[in-house]
């Protein structure tokens, strides 16, 4: 059972989206009102988005009748509650399958998903790729920019790419601001004090 409590929650605050401040000035005070009740329905969103939610909760939370809570909410936001839960799930398990190690069926859980499968469902929605290829695309992504890094220093050059060793040119085939990397030049490879090179 997943039970790494500090880590989610740690993850979940950096996850949350910011509530915006809506304004109010030209309202009528029954508008006021509806919108201090659905936001206080959203707060309780926010606070526990991976636990189970129930819409009558919410609608408790706002004082409203499940009906009018749920066309007043859409209304208000631009989305259900439940299109609000599964968005803020799907950033939390993000950030907690690109910050930690934790395998991606527990990651479900502790975003509040019922299964493995239904968070692959929303996630590839949401962000068009599955949890599975996103940190496999992050590990790859680190694993050449370690490389890179050992080129730096085996050039005598840590920070920046050293001219005599990486030659940065552009492909046809690569996006602009990327380098293709070229093994250095056999003349200007740095000599060993004990090693004669050929």
């Amino acid at each position: 059972m997943f039970d790494d409590s500090e880590v989610v929650a740690r993850h979940a605050a950096a996850a949350l989206t910011n509530i915006g401040a809506t304004g109010t000035g030209a309202m009528s005070a029954r508008r006021k009102s509806s919108l201090r009740r659905l936001n206080a329905a959203r707060d309780l969103i926010h606070a526990r988005y991976f636990e189970e939610l129930h819409l009558t909760q919410l609608a408790a939370a706002a004082n409203m009748s499940l009906f009018h809570f749920s066309r007043a909410f859409r209304a208000a936001f631009g989305k259900s509650p439940l299109q609000e839960i599964v968005e803020l799930r799907v950033n939390l398990a993000e950030h907690l399958l690109l910050g930690t190690r934790i395998e991606i069926r527990a990651i479900a859980r502790a975003v509040g998903f019922d299964s493995r499968s239904t968070l692959f469902r929303h996630f590839v929605r949401l962000r068009n790729e599955s949890p599975l290829a996103m940190r496999h695309r992050q590990r790859r992504e680190q694993a050449e920019q370690a490389q890179m890094m050992r080129l730096c220093l085996r050039a005598g050059s840590p920070g920046a790419l050293a001219a005599d060793s990486v030659v940065a040119s552009p492909g046809k085939h690569h996006e602009p601001g990327t380098f293709r990397l070229h093994p250095p030049h056999p003349e200007n490879r740095i000599a060993h004090p004990h090693r004669r090179i050929a």
